[in-house]
């Protein structure tokens, strides 16, 4: 969506260098796409802290899809995957053995 509408005025831009329109629109659509970003970003940090994995997975999926370079949704993402990893211990937490929530507690305190 965003990545269209870019496209768009960058040639409108290209076409007239001097369309005033088409470069205060291409900031618009550019500060957007940051707000939506840091909104992905911290609505995944909450979700994950509620141990809502896959929820808070999709939404730094969907920062990474704005910005592929994000770092910090590209962090936030490895750490949750370090937490899904530690699921398979479930069993020993059942038996007391593991104390799971410590892990995450442990793991999101890692979150930017």
């Amino acid at each position: 969506m965003y990545k269209d509408a870019i496209k768009c005025f960058d040639l409108a831009i290209k076409a007239d260098p001097n369309d005033l329109a088409a470069s205060n629109n291409k900031e618009n659509v550019l500060e957007d796409i940051k707000r939506d970003l840091n909104a992905f970003v911290y609505q995944g940090n909450n979700l994950c802290r509620a141990m809502q994995y896959q929820e808070g997975i999709n939404c730094y999926k969907k920062a990474i899809e704005l910005d592929p370079n994000n770092e910090i949704a590209k962090h936030n993402l490895a750490v949750i995957d370090r937490i899904n990893s530690t699921n398979s211990l479930s069993q020993l937490t059942f038996f007391g053995l593991f104390d799971k929530s410590k892990i995450h507690d442990s793991f999101i305190s890692n979150l930017r």
